[in-house]
């Protein structure tokens, strides 16, 4: 996680070695595939029957197939935390979190909520589970450490800009 403050804003965001190392994941898999594939390949073509190569040229395509759909999943979750942020501003909150509709997580719209539209506050943090909550509208938002930098310093900053006290449901 990190904090920056720009202007008036304090911008909490992931680590860029984070991000970085979802990268390196991507290249590794990607070549991982790139090798898995050439070797398949050339057991293709090998001179053998191919009842004697089936099974090995089957086993390289599987595995390079699978390194390559592990390599683009990398790429869409390193791309999403890149731009996933929560900016704690005089006026509003703003944030973009990832989102998940199944399976594949990508970006979502960035949000605006003025102060006096955020209530029910609460952060649940412990061992297993970070969480902030609060109401705003009739919606929910739910920051968990799954989508966002850090939970526990967002619900913090919330409390102060709202003046609200923030209620800890793991000591409750």
């Amino acid at each position: 996680m990190a904090v920056v403050t720009s202007g008036n804003e304090t911008i909490i965001r992931y680590s860029r070695g984070l991000i970085a190392v979802y990268y390196v994941l991507v290249l590794a898999c990607g070549l991982l595939a790139l090798v898995l594939g050439v070797a398949a390949f050339g057991q293709a073509v090998g001179s053998e029957k191919w009842v004697d190569k089936l099974w090995g040229v089957v086993g390289f395509a599987v595995g390079s197939l699978s390194f390559a759909i592990t390599a683009i999943q990398m790429y869409m979750m390193g791309k999403s935390y890149a731009g996933t942020y929560v900016a704690v501003g005089p006026d509003e909150l703003r944030f973009r979190l990832p989102r998940s509709d199944g399976e594949l997580v990508h970006m979502g719209e960035e949000q605006k909520l003025k102060w006096s539209e955020i209530h029910s506050l609460t952060y649940e943090g412990n061992w297993k589970t970070r969480t902030c909550r609060f109401r705003a509208g009739d919606y929910i938002y739910t920051f968990y450490q799954n989508n966002c930098p850090s939970p526990g310093k967002v619900a913090e900053l919330i409390a102060q800009h709202t003046g609200a006290p923030l209620r800890d449901k793991a000591s409750a």
